[in-house]
């Protein structure tokens, strides 16, 4: 007697698809949120890209 249906393993087969996304989801979610929770701060602490690149200009002049 054969059987006309495929057998599945339970447990690891179902989860490997997602076992193996996982990691570039949460790389992905991490290059989008994190530079958008830098933004949010930077307007509350009222900070500019300008004023962080050059942070340290008026300490070298008064050296």
């Amino acid at each position: 007697m054969t059987r006309t249906t495929t057998e599945h393993r339970p447990g690891l087969s179902r989860k490997l698809p997602y076992l193996l996304l996982a990691p570039a989801v949460l790389l992905e979610l991490l290059i989008h949120i994190v530079p958008m929770l830098v933004g949010i701060w930077m307007s509350f602490v009222k900070l500019t890209k300008f004023f962080i690149a050059n942070w340290s200009a008026p300490w070298a002049k008064a050296c």
